[in-house]
């Protein structure tokens, strides 16, 4: 066995994130990330590794002294370390996928769709081992899904991230966002390299869906149960949401004044970087992300009309026309106070004040719904009128292609 001292190791290290950093982005189009194609896998190792050379050259002392004062960096010391040390497993991941990419292509292993050892069963790996057939087959695939493996997040970003620092920061919060951005492409990219190589063992992370109704109905379903727990079990009291479909949406304006828009708020997407997004028949979006969004914005929406009544109704409409999808989510609730303007985007900033309420939040959905959109050049505008309600109108493309801000 062969020992490297640890200036070699740090050299390497070097030389790998210089190399990484100079790797262009390249935006990720959802709907082509549909199939299994293995051509996909070589683009997406280096685009992982490019992503996360620049989440931890981010918190580089030139940046970080920039960006943030010399206490605020001192807290993202932790987090610093996460992407340190995932910056070397991507490095050792395109070790990997080199030599895997590399038998495959001469032939040298099966096809991608090969089960690994404990996708089947016993008997039959022992008789494929007695056949002779798993000599090339699946070592270096094997080494390939650990290498994924070791990469998959042991800690939650927010929770390492998210505290009260953010709320008087909103320098610190614009970072979070770009940082909170980056990591979210991140995963995508992650969990879909990890159905490329194991379609049999990891699910797809895209998903098509004919409309809306579909998302909005199970969405709807998930806060109707936490209401039921969290509220009507103790409480009693009832929740209502009424879910249409409105096609004038797609020319009306909500009734009430615009008050706030993501797109206006930091980090601001330029409108010449917005792709133009393509006609599509299907709606394509990631697994979980859309559903987020909606949960987020339909539980506020309950959380303020809880304030005056337990009998809860919201009524969330939406349209589809061929590029994009609007939707509504509409509450009765007196609206939003113009003074919470500047708060309502920040990490760490909510309107509860018990910690004990299930149903409130810790100030983190309605900016992380933000990442979400701004990543996939979508946006949330809030509409609303003091002693009347809130609209919150989310739009975005059937389509989506990837955002790629400075």
């Amino acid at each position: 066995m062969r020992w490297h001292s640890s200036g070699v190791i740090l050299k390497h290290s070097e030389q790998a994130l210089e190399r990484f950093l100079n790797t262009p982005l390249h935006p990720m189009n959802v709907r082509q990330m549909m199939g299994r194609n293995k051509k996909q896998i070589g683009v997406a190792v280096e685009q992982l590794g490019a992503r996360t050379a620049r989440s931890y050259r981010a918190f580089s002392s030139d940046v970080v002294k920039q960006s943030l004062d010399g206490e605020t960096s001192l807290r993202l010391k932790s987090l610093e370390s996460i992407c340190k040390r995932e910056f070397d497993l991507c490095v050792a991941l395109s070790e990997a996928a080199e030599i895997y990419l590399g038998e495959l292509e001469r032939g040298e292993i099966s096809d991608i769709d090969t089960p690994l050892p404990n996708e089947i069963s016993d008997d039959a790996w022992v008789d494929n081992i007695m056949r002779g057939e798993t000599s090339r087959t699946s070592s270096s695939l094997a080494h390939f899904i650990d290498a994924l493996e070791n990469l998959r997040p042991h800690e939650n970003m927010l929770e390492v991230v998210v505290n009260e620092e953010c709320i008087r920061s909103p320098v610190l919060n614009s970072w979070l966002s770009c940082f909170c951005r980056r990591r979210v492409s991140w995963r995508v990219l992650h969990e879909h390299l990890l159905h490329l190589v194991g379609p049999r063992r990891y699910s797809p992370v895209i998903r098509e869906d004919h409309g809306m109704g579909c998302i909005l109905e199970q969405t709807c379903t998930v806060v109707v149960e936490l209401y039921t727990r969290a509220v009507q079990s103790l409480c009693g009291g009832s929740l209502i949401i009424n879910v249409d479909e409105r096609p004038e949406l797609l020319t009306q304006a909500p009734q009430w004044p615009l008050l706030t828009s993501s797109s206006e708020v930091a980090p601001i997407v330029p409108k010449n970087l917005l792709p133009t997004p393509p006609l599509s028949e299907w709606v394509y979006s990631v697994e979980g992300h859309l559903e987020y969004v909606f949960r987020e914005l339909i539980k506020n929406a309950c959380v303020a009309r809880l304030k005056q009544t337990l009998d809860v109704e919201l009524q969330v409409n939406f349209a589809i026309s061929d590029t994009h999808v609007v939707v509504d989510v509409t509450d009765k609730a007196g609206g939003i106070p113009p003074e919470a303007v500047k708060d309502i985007w920040l990490f760490g900033w909510t309107t509860n004040t018990s910690l004990g309420n299930p149903m409130g939040g810790f100030g983190v959905g309605l900016p992380a719904s933000k990442v979400y959109m701004d990543l996939w050049g979508g946006r949330i505008d809030l509409y609303t009128s003091i002693g009347e309600g809130t609209t919150v109108r989310v739009t975005f493309p059937k389509s989506p292609i990837e955002v790629l801000l400075p």
